[in-house]
């Protein structure tokens, strides 16, 4: 899971006002990204997983809203995902590396297009983290910032298509600390904090057991409950729903 997932398969955009060292003192974007596959357990270890299935449960804090979410992924480019909130309903999407869409009972079904397919994709890559060279036109390091007194090296990656993508990574550790990432709604565009924290190894490779976030004047706080390693899915997983299959035939 990557600041790109939680969810997360959104972009993270970050105004860097407030950096304190200019970009010719610091590293490489490339030896970061490099560094963070590293920390995270090593290219060996992410070509070990051929499929994943996390369990997360979540709450909006303050608020009676709770509920669980389900994610499979599968090499090369299949994932799943279902958001079951009692008090709400479910919600679910999926990408096959070509197709993208996303089903929920108060929405109904929608083929994910443009900028959010294009992020679907990127989302449902998988071990995206050992492919950035291909997912993106263009990474820079474009200055540092403390997180939690910590500092922290801010990466842009700009995708073929969509906007920047951009994470902060921990300058000791090289793991993933922080996103900030803006998100179109129905209400319009929001800004969000993602907080990951809490790594330890699932299947050889670094985790986040915990991830924040800060938008809209709420918290919301995922907690891993599984973490499952080449354990093959329930039969009909990647299917595409016929809701969305009857958009595919329309002209």
């Amino acid at each position: 899971m990557r600041i790109h997932r939680i969810a997360l398969a959104s972009a993270l955009l970050f105004g860097t006002g407030g950096a304190f060292a200019a970009d010719g003192d610091l590293p490489s974007a490339e030896t970061i990204l490099d560094r963070n596959v590293e920390a995270n357990g090593g290219r060996a270890a992410y070509e070990k997983r051929h499929s994943t299935c996390r369990v997360e449960d979540f709450e909006v804090v303050n608020t009676p809203i709770k509920g669980t979410m389900t994610t499979y992924g599968q090499a090369p480019d299949k994932k799943y995902s279902e958001i079951d909130i009692p008090m709400v309903g479910k919600f679910r999407q999926g990408s096959d590396g070509r197709i993208a869409w996303s089903l929920s009972e108060m929405a109904g079904p929608k083929l994910l297009e443009g900028e959010e397919r294009a992020i679907a994709l990127i989302s449902g890559r998988f071990n995206n983290e050992l492919y950035w060279r291909e997912l993106y036109k263009r990474v820079e390091t474009v200055g540092m910032e403390d997180v939690d007194g910590k500092p922290a090296y801010i990466v842009v990656r700009t995708p073929k298509e969509g906007k920047p993508v951009t994470e902060y990574f921990d300058a000791a550790t090289f793991l993933t600390v922080k996103g900030v990432m803006k998100l179109q709604t129905a209400d319009g565009e929001i800004r969000a904090e993602v907080f990951p924290s809490d790594y330890r190894k699932e299947g050889g490779i670094m985790v986040p057991h915990k991830v924040v976030t800060k938008s809209a004047g709420q918290e919301r706080v995922i907690t891993l409950r599984t973490f499952t390693v080449n354990e093959e899915a329930p039969a009909g997983t990647f299917d595409i729903p016929a809701e969305i299959r009857a958009l595919l035939k329309q002209p």
